[in-house]
């Protein structure tokens, strides 16, 4: 996994749970001790790291609108330009941003 890649699924992973309380890697937010980490230490949150992002792959826009609206409500929607809607929807979904 490329750098920029990891700290941007790192930053995706501390998102999607209550990581500084419980951090799926190692129980606790690595962030805060992560200038006293060994080489292994780093290896294995690297290792960790890619493992919860292949479990938790991105979710699409589709996704989330049929968790907020169900799932009948995506064929519902019409639109004079159908396929940019249907681009649209399999696009990954972002998640409004939020400080930390």
């Amino acid at each position: 996994m490329e750098a920029l890649d990891l700290l941007k699924e790192t930053q995706r992973m501390c998102r999607s749970t209550e990581c500084r309380l419980n951090c799926p890697v190692s129980g606790v937010c690595f962030l805060r001790n992560y200038d006293v980490m060994s080489e292994d230490d780093m290896q294995t949150f690297v290792s960790s790291v890619e493992v919860w992002s292949k479990k938790n792959p991105p979710k699409t826009n589709a996704q989330k609108f049929k968790e907020v609206f169900g799932d009948e409500a995506i064929y519902a929607i019409s639109s004079p330009n159908v396929q940019a809607l249907k681009d649209w929807l399999d696009e990954p979904y972002k998640e409004p941003e939020h400080e930390l």
